[in-house]
């Protein structure tokens, strides 16, 4: 599912969720920086910031790689929503893997 060259509304990011949470599938979101691996867990969703808008990815998303700009990462498990800021990078989908590998990533 591409979601780019507009942010989610909330309306809208609820009904990913909810969708994201019936599948019972999940992705496995990696965030990896020079320094540090910054996350390495499981997630129902990711939202993406890419440098044309937002990427919202489901389990069973296409294989892609693409370039990141900054902004909001966000990873939602159970209903519950980590976010990270990131500085640009890129960031790639395979087999239900999320990758982002950033110069910078910090927690909000």
């Amino acid at each position: 599912m591409v979601l780019s060259n507009w942010n989610l509304s909330s309306a809208k990011e609820s009904k990913i969720k909810k969708m994201a949470t019936e599948s019972n599938m999940q992705l496995k979101c990696v965030i990896v920086t020079p320094e540090r691996s910054v996350l390495d867990e499981a997630a129902d969703m990711v939202i993406l910031p890419m440098f044309d808008g937002e990427l919202g990815v489901l389990p069973k998303h296409s294989p892609l790689i693409g370039r990141l700009g900054k902004g909001e990462l966000r990873v939602t498990q159970h209903n519950q929503v980590k976010k990270f800021r990131i500085e640009g990078g890129f960031a790639q989908i395979r087999a239900n893997v999320v990758t982002v590998l950033t110069v910078q990533a910090s927690a909000n």
